[in-house]
């Protein structure tokens, strides 16, 4: 199975891939641009079990080689406050900054967010930046 995730087939319905992925290959290996990859984990207990393991990073910039860091200097400054966020983050900085974000904003942020995965991408990132500005 390979699949190029930034070309506009792949964009225009993901879904029968990702059903492939969870029925064939659950933990699957992606190349991305210049020639770096990710791995994708497609079912549900499989995520819940490597978000929950310390073994796996979260933060890019703990999980990344200093080549693979220096690649990301050309990112425009634009996107640096979605690269740098609590969700990103790996303990023990998660967990220090978890208090300020209060419960019910939390709650309501993941509803408004899930309410957003229902719609295109562009939209996606436009309603999350706006859900994120107002919390």
């Amino acid at each position: 199975m390979s699949v190029n995730i930034a070309s506009p087939e792949f964009k225009a319905d993901p879904y029968p891939f990702y059903a492939r992925l969870r029925a064939r290959a659950p933990v699957y290996r992606v190349p991305l641009p210049f020639g770096m990859s990710a791995w994708l984990v497609t079912r549900y207990d499989d995520v819940a079990a490597v978000l929950k393991d310390e073994r796996f990073a979260k933060d890019r910039f703990n999980a990344q080689t200093p080549q693979q860091l220096a690649w990301l200097a050309w990112v425009p400054r634009l996107f640096e406050p979605i690269m740098r966020t609590m969700l990103d983050r790996d303990p023990p900085d998660h967990t220090r900054l978890r208090p300020w974000c209060p419960r019910r904003s939390r709650r309501d942020w993941s509803k408004r967010c899930a309410d957003a995965c229902r719609c295109s991408p562009i939209a996606f990132w436009t309603r999350c930046a706006a859900v994120t500005a107002s919390i």
